[in-house]
């Protein structure tokens, strides 16, 4: 249960951005597309958040997506050369999805037109926006964003990246939906995540990647052992002791990441005070040598008789 946390806490090279050739007509920029509304969804949403809204109304709600987030997913997607990748945020056009299901050039024809169909086939009948779900598919290259989670909304936008490396990424987008492969490749996109934030020096979303990501992936890696828990609790209790398992490790890694940001920051303090009193020893007067005065002579001193010590 812990294996999957463990590798996410290995050492990792240095960060490598993104860099994809030979993509004919992709935008310079990301497209974000925010869509309108839809009464009968929007309704049954406001009917199933009702409960959460009724019992903690000072928290936010989540359907709400703030423009820093949008701002930050954007930025990742453009400096790893991912402009192509469609963000969808709180859309709902089946017929947009089956047109960019067709046109996606991410993953084979044999992959799209029957797992990429029932992926779209599966949002038509139950919409994200309904259930407030955060995910990436490959087969229509489409970011779905309908609930505000910054951090694992880049989690999911990792995974655009993580595809676009494998030699064969019709194959990989298929495997993937394994519970296994799916795990391995969370525990990419975590680590690619901790990348970027390091090599951004954006400290708020590594911090937030230890915190959130880590029990996410530890929770969905275990799904599969929960099936053979001969009780119909199993799946979840499983899923709550992988949950408590990453985020043990989460927080262990974000305690010696802070302990390391500490040690750098003294390190810094001490080279400064040391130059400070470098530069000050340079510019101070040199000291008197014992048996030897100094005199600084003036511009007027009058000449004076010099009597020998004989006389």
């Amino acid at each position: 249960m812990l294996l999957p946390s463990w590798f996410i806490g290995c050492a990792q090279g240095p960060y490598q951005y993104g860099n994809f050739t030979n993509r004919p007509g992709a935008p310079e920029k990301v497209v974000v597309q925010r869509g309108g509304q839809h009464k009968v969804i929007d309704k049954i949403s406001d009917t199933l958040s009702w409960p959460r809204r009724r019992l903690f109304p000072k928290l936010p709600d989540k359907r709400e997506i703030k423009p820093e987030t949008l701002e930050q997913v954007a930025e990742y997607l453009n400096k790893n050369d991912l402009s192509e990748v469609h963000v969808s945020v709180r859309d709902y056009q089946p017929r947009e999805q089956w047109r960019r299901l067709r046109d996606s050039q991410v993953t084979s024809p044999l992959s799209r037109y029957t797992f990429g169909s029932l992926g779209v086939i599966g949002y038509t009948l139950f919409p994200g926006k309904l259930f407030n779900a955060n995910w990436y598919s490959p087969y229509t290259d489409t970011l779905y964003i309908n609930s505000e989670a910054p951090t694992l909304i880049v989690h999911e936008a990792a995974l655009a990246k993580d595809i676009r490396l494998r030699k064969l990424p019709g194959a990989h987008a298929v495997a993937s939906q394994l519970p296994v492969l799916r795990t391995w490749c969370d525990i990419n996109a975590a680590r690619e995540v901790v990348g970027y934030a390091q090599a951004e020096e954006n400290w708020k979303l590594e911090e937030e990647a230890y915190r959130q990501i880590y029990p996410k992936v530890g929770s969905e890696a275990v799904v599969g052992a929960g099936l053979f828990v001969p009780v119909w609790w199993g799946i979840p209790l499983v899923r709550i002791a992988g949950g408590a398992a990453g985020n043990a490790t989460g927080r262990a890694m974000l305690a010696r990441r802070e302990a390391e940001r500490q040690d750098a920051q003294t390190e810094l303090v001490e080279r400064e005070v040391k130059g400070t009193d470098v530069q000050q020893a340079s510019f101070a007067e040199p000291a008197e040598t014992p048996g030897r005065r100094y005199v600084t002579p003036s511009l007027h001193q009058e000449p004076s008789d010099t009597v020998s010590s004989a006389e």
